[in-house]
């Protein structure tokens, strides 16, 4: 929830940044997803390094009832990896996180612009989109959502592969992106780049539709107000 908060509003910003008010090309909408996806990497690396080592912790204590855990608490999570690593130690998996974020985000709102536009009749002007109703943007919303997850799933999985590995350092099996690639690969082929995604692409188009179904209402109703 947070995360999509952050995002939307960074994704405003470059929009208004970019157009100046006025309604973005289709060029100009994918490289305002392409910069807020830069701009959030910042955050989601560590809110997800955070919930990936946390997890970790709780499933190794699951099966092993011997096994005690290092941190049981998002608070003591981020406690041990500075203790670890330092600040920057939150950070780990980042340049991973940036590809998939550059290129997710980019199709993300891209593929949400494009598919609103294309439902507009031949002359029909680009703002005629606000009068567009609840269903669209519910469909608009799913068709951005099947985009971003099912191009960066792959990379995704390197990302979270990553952030699962020990926070200390010599204890890593992988190091960086090639090597984690390398051996995802190498232990099961292109499927091992795959687990899980067909009801990863079915949660992305019932979610994000939802999710811009109500940041158009609410922002319909802000603009309203304001």
């Amino acid at each position: 929830m947070l995360f999509n908060a952050v995002q939307f509003i960074v994704y405003g910003q470059m929009k208004e940044a970019i157009g100046h008010g006025e309604i973005l090309s289709i060029r100009d909408t994918f490289i305002a997803g392409a910069i807020t996806g830069v701009s959030v990497t910042f955050v989601e690396t560590p809110m997800d390094l955070f919930k990936s080592q946390l997890q970790v912790q709780i499933v190794r204590a699951k099966d092993n009832p011997e096994y005690k855990a290092q941190f049981t608490t998002v608070t003591g999570a981020i406690k041990q990896i500075i203790k670890t690593n330092g600040i920057l130690g939150c950070w780990q998996g980042f340049c991973t996180t940036l590809i998939r974020d550059t290129i997710g985000v980019s199709l993300y709102f891209g593929f949400y612009e494009l598919y609103r536009r294309a439902l507009l009749k031949k002359d029909q002007p680009l703002s005629d989109m606000q009068y567009q109703g609840s269903f669209t943007q519910f469909m608009a919303g799913g068709v951005a959502g099947v985009a971003y997850w099912g191009c960066i799933y792959p990379l995704d999985i390197v990302k979270s592969t990553l952030q699962v590995q020990p926070l200390v350092k010599s204890e890593r099996e992988v190091k960086g992106f090639i090597e984690c690639a390398k051996s995802i690969y190498a232990k099961g082929g292109v499927k091992a780049f795959f687990p899980g995604f067909t009801p990863c692409i079915i949660r992305a188009f019932v979610g994000n539709a939802a999710c811009f179904v109500c940041y158009e209402q609410s922002k319909a109703v802000m603009n309203k107000i304001f």
